[in-house]
């Protein structure tokens, strides 16, 4: 796949994350704790489960991109790279996945102060994406929250980027379930 294309389609699913995340901060306390259904998540607790992730693979890409060569424009996800974009992917059609237990927010304190660390997480993504324009994706390895498994530095960077739009839109039909 062309890397600019790619790059470009995972400014515009961070670019979404982010604004919907600023218009979550504009919520009462009250709107963005309040479940659906109980064992459902609220909308602090989608962006909580994000900031662990963003916590986990950001300082890992911002090391790989910084030691990362010139590109030649492509970039050719792995097979595992695919399949786990594709299990991450936003869409009604998903089926609910399994949470880590160690990512799972139910049973936290949270407040708007998630948010906020996430807009910035949004924002520091962006800037690694600006960095991955002029860099090879393909042969660096990026650890993954499951043992023994990596990505290709691609991969990572689709896997995070699709995986806040999942969980964005999971905040927003939360947010519908409500009755915005």
């Amino acid at each position: 796949m062309d890397q600019l294309q790619l790059l470009q389609d995972l400014e515009k699913r961070t670019r979404f994350a982010l604004e919907r995340a600023k218009y979550y901060a504009s919520l009462s306390e009250e709107r963005l704790t309040t479940r659906p259904t109980e064992g459902q998540w609220n909308v602090l607790e989608c962006v909580a489960h994000l900031n662990q992730y963003c916590g986990f693979y950001h300082p890992q890409l911002d090391k790989q991109l910084r030691n990362a060569s010139g590109g030649n424009g492509t970039f050719t996800s792995g097979w595992l790279g695919n399949y786990m974009v594709k299990a991450v992917s936003p869409g009604a059609d998903k089926k609910k996945m399994k949470t880590f237990k160690k990512t799972a927010p139910i049973g936290q304190d949270l407040d708007v102060s998630v948010i906020e660390v996430f807009i910035q997480h949004q924002n520091d993504f962006l800037d690694l994406l600006a960095l991955a324009h002029d860099h090879n994706l393909q042969p660096k390895k990026i650890k993954t929250m499951m043992p023994l498994v990596k990505l290709r530095l691609g991969d990572a960077l689709r896997v995070q980027a699709y995986h806040n739009h999942r969980h964005i839109e999971q905040a927003d039909q939360v947010l519908a379930n409500l009755g915005t």
